[in-house]
């Protein structure tokens, strides 16, 4: 029996708890964070919660529980903050009213040529030819978008950041088609 019961986090638990509450100082949903803060909090979040870390001879096997849940949850959220692509898709389920964007690339909102151009870009890459170059590309590709994202974000602007956010995945299929052609 737990003397001390520390709740898990749960999908009900997310709702009012947010990523951003644990490891960021103001837990203000923001596009913009500083890692090294992050990276910092989350440290010293997970030397507090992690059952591991706990000595006392007296912790019950529900509180072994609950810290090992409490820190693959901060895991998650660490996972999920530091990453961009990840960032984006979990602020706009916050902000923009719960809406969740599609994993699977539906409603992208891709135009022609975004499409066009992803398709020569595999060409390239499948073929060996200019993979460094086609790598180049699409980093700037990927840094824009991030770029525009954090601005649409900034003014409110959900419909934009959606169509970002979809494109983004195209581009990071790109860079990791990339990654694994040059190894």
């Amino acid at each position: 029996m737990c003397h001390r019961p520390q709740p898990a986090p749960s999908t009900n638990a997310a709702a009012s708890l947010t990523y951003y509450d644990a490891l960021t100082f103001d837990g203000r949903p923001t596009f913009d964070v500083d890692l090294n803060s992050l990276r910092s909090r989350f440290h010293d979040l997970q030397m507090r919660m992690h059952p591991d870390h706990q000595t006392s001879a007296a912790q019950t096997g529900c509180e072994r529980v609950a810290g090992e849940a409490w820190s693959a949850w901060l895991n998650r959220a660490y996972e999920t903050l530091r990453d961009p692509m990840k960032r984006a898709a979990y602020l706009y389920s916050l902000v923009c009213h719960g809406e969740a964007v599609t994993e699977d690339g539906q409603d992208a909102g891709m135009t022609q040529e975004d499409l066009l151009l992803v398709m020569e870009e595999r060409e390239l890459i499948e073929q060996g030819a200019a993979v460094e170059q086609v790598a180049a590309r699409n980093a700037e590709r990927m840094q824009d978008d991030i770029d525009a994202l954090r601005k649409a974000f900034g003014r409110g602007d959900c419909r934009t950041a959606k169509h970002l956010i979809n494109r983004l995945r195209y581009w990071e299929t790109l860079r990791a088609a990339c990654e694994d052609k040059l190894r």
